[in-house]
């Protein structure tokens, strides 16, 4: 399935509580045009920088939905990311023709119908809820693994639904496994990533991450991603060098989620594993180097600047 089916605008306001009106754009991305200049395929943005945003949204949606025709490009995606404070920032994806390659994810076998055990599927929405809502409250809320077997959290509330979570999941990890790999609902699919976090077995649980990785859902991705930052030093060191082509292919995905988690995981394997920065740099440098350049963001620009800098230092020339 190609990313061509994600929503082509997207709002990623999480780490705020602000409302828009209280919001300054602090600037624009564009980011997978090399033929079409930026100018080009910003004309007519309906947003201002440096000034609030508005209330209503829909501008910037209908400048977004004519993007590809205007534009005669195969795929356009736009939207807001925010990072609290009042700070956002717009982002703009494009693939050009030629370029559809970037669309595609690998095919797979054929899915099922399974899912979650209802209870495991309800508790760990509530989790995430309330980590959303601690989130937009600027709670400070840290997370960290604990007795090496599932992820905590420093705040109460969250560390008890942790450790139900955990003893829920840890007796059903291969029905999550199997959600994971083979469940045709996309929503099961994301569950499982992220209940992958309390199955109680982050060595089997990262072997199944591994496989999964090129999911064609970015939500799945997602989870996944994140449970490998969480779990990285349990990925056996003969899989380290797939998971660098995984990330490299992830960076030239047209998602912003997909870019900053693969660039946050590249940024600790190189802390870990200095001596893989010659095949990041084989693999990657190229797109790393496309996004320091090109990117605003500090999550993504910001972060792929750090890695060139790793990189230059441990597989200089």
């Amino acid at each position: 399935m190609a990313v061509k089916n994600l929503l082509s605008f997207f709002i990623l306001l999480l780490l705020s509580s602000v409302g828009f009106a209280q919001q300054s754009l602090q600037g624009v991305e564009v980011l997978g045009n090399k033929l079409i200049a930026r100018e080009t395929i910003l004309s007519g943005f309906p947003l201002q920088t440096n000034t609030p945003l508005p209330s209503d949204m829909s501008s910037l949606k209908a400048w977004c939905d004519t993007l590809e025709v205007r534009l005669h490009v195969p795929f356009a995606r736009c939207g807001i990311v925010g990072f609290g404070g009042g700070k956002v920032y717009a982002v703009v994806d494009v693939v050009e023709a030629g370029d559809e390659s970037k669309l595609k994810t690998p095919e797979k076998i054929p899915y099922r119908d399974i899912e979650l055990n209802s209870d495991l599927y309800k508790l760990s929405r509530q989790l995430t809820s309330v980590w959303i809502e601690k989130l937009k409250k600027n709670a400070g809320v840290k997370s960290f693994v604990s007795r090496g077997v599932f992820l905590d959290y420093d705040d109460q509330e969250l560390s008890l639904l942790a450790n139900q979570l955990f003893l829920l999941a840890s007796v059903q990890k291969q029905a999550i496994f199997d959600v994971l790999l083979y469940s045709k609902s996309e929503s099961q699919r994301t569950e499982a990533a992220h209940l992958l976090n309390w199955c109680g077995d982050p060595q089997a649980a990262m072997i199944k991450a591994m496989v999964a990785f090129r999911d064609e859902s970015s939500p799945v991705r997602n989870n996944l991603v994140q449970f490998i930052s969480f779990y990285f030093s349990y990925i056996p060191s003969a899989d380290i060098h797939h998971l660098i082509g995984d990330l490299a292919w992830q960076l030239n995905l047209p998602s912003h989620t997909d870019r900053n988690k693969a660039l946050g995981v590249l940024f600790l394997l190189l802390k870990k594993h200095p001596e893989m920065a010659r095949e990041v740099k084989e693999l990657a440098e190229d797109q790393i180097t496309y996004l320091a350049k090109n990117s605003v963001l500090p999550n993504v620009g910001g972060v792929a600047k750090k890695i060139l800098e790793q990189l230059n230092k441990d597989a200089p020339g």
